[in-house]
């Protein structure tokens, strides 16, 4: 609240009209409580009026406490989501994730954080120059951009190959300025350091392993895996909590079973197994379901990334990363 506030103060310090929302742990325990999955799944009438008004929108943490997310039903979760992704898909307005908002000792507690640790690795990694990100973004961009094939391997049995033809890669460095705004790029975050580009949602054909720790919705995924066949899900596993994932990923609806995008991080100062896997020096992330912010062609309310850690990543026999070290 109190990031919040502050960026309420400079925000009117430039003449802007704010509203601050507050999201507050009582409030989104009651929403997913009381709310019938009919009703999460449309978009809320305020949802839509601030998509279709706002210039610009700073998301901050949320809910303190992520342990209230568990006993949300699986199908309220996936039925939120969608009720989001209707509201805000497509919507041509500036956003910036503010990722210090979301360490918080409970959430350090739910997802068995080291809270000291992971405070230092955000703050020293939303601190990261955003030229030097963006200058080894656009070497990446240029090479995914000219090129059709992915390979990703890994040593934990990850064996994808999939196709970016045709498809323009996004940098995600922190900036939100008139050059990404004209070619559509209206997301980023603090801390920031990835490369984005959608993938052919037809093309991707292997095996996915993430064994990265990744938090989601109150719980922390230690091991999943995805094989596609024609860019299809054919199986969806791993641990308890992946599992768990699935059942929301079952209830959602649209093209949720299509492979959305890639990932390639570029942040020097972030460490794995916290809250921005994606944005560490050479993680690959994998999506799932929608991608249409990236110029793609699912429409889902689902979405959902992974990362791979010291995996490879060759672009037309090109080595881009290796052993999570990155070669561009």
């Amino acid at each position: 609240m109190d990031l919040a506030e502050e960026l309420s103060v400079e925000c009117f310090k430039k003449g802007a009209d704010v509203l601050l929302n507050a999201w507050t742990d009582r409030y989104y325990e009651a929403f997913m409580r009381y709310l019938s999955p009919e009703s999460l799944r449309e978009p809320s009438v305020w949802c839509k009026v601030l998509a279709e008004n706002a210039t610009a929108q700073f998301w901050l943490g949320a809910i303190v406490n992520p342990a209230i997310i568990r006993r949300a039903p699986p199908e309220k979760l996936s039925a939120a989501d969608e009720g989001e992704a209707i509201a805000h898909g497509g919507r041509r307005v500036r956003n910036l994730f503010l990722g210090i908002s979301a360490v918080t000792k409970p959430r350090a507690e739910a997802y068995g954080f080291d809270y000291v640790d992971w405070y230092r690795s955000t703050l020293a990694a939303s601190t990261v120059d955003f030229r030097i990100l963006r200058e080894i973004g656009e070497r990446i961009s240029r090479r995914l951009e000219a090129s059709e094939n992915v390979e990703m391997t890994a040593p934990n049995g990850t064996n994808l190959k999939l196709s970016i033809k045709g498809r323009r890669a996004r940098i995600n460095d922190g900036i939100v300025d008139d050059q990404d705004i004209a070619e559509g790029t209206l997301q980023t975050s603090l801390p920031a350091g990835s490369v984005l580009v959608s993938a052919d949602e037809t093309s991707a054909n292997g095996v996915f392993v993430s064994d990265v720790t990744t938090p989601w919705a109150g719980r922390t995924i230690n091991r999943l895996i995805w094989e596609f066949r024609e860019g299809r899900i054919a199986r969806f596993d791993g641990d308890l909590h992946a599992l768990r994932l699935r059942k929301s990923w079952e209830t959602a609806t649209g093209n949720k079973n299509r492979i959305g995008w890639i990932t390639i991080g570029l942040n020097p100062k972030m460490k794995m197994g916290y809250t921005h896997n994606e944005i560490s020096s050479g993680a690959i992330g994998v999506g799932l379901g929608d991608n249409r912010d990236l110029e793609g062609n699912n429409k889902s309310g689902f979405s959902h990334l992974q990362v791979t850690a010291k995996a490879t990543m060759r672009v037309d026999g090109e080595t881009v990363v290796e052993k999570g070290m990155l070669k561009v």
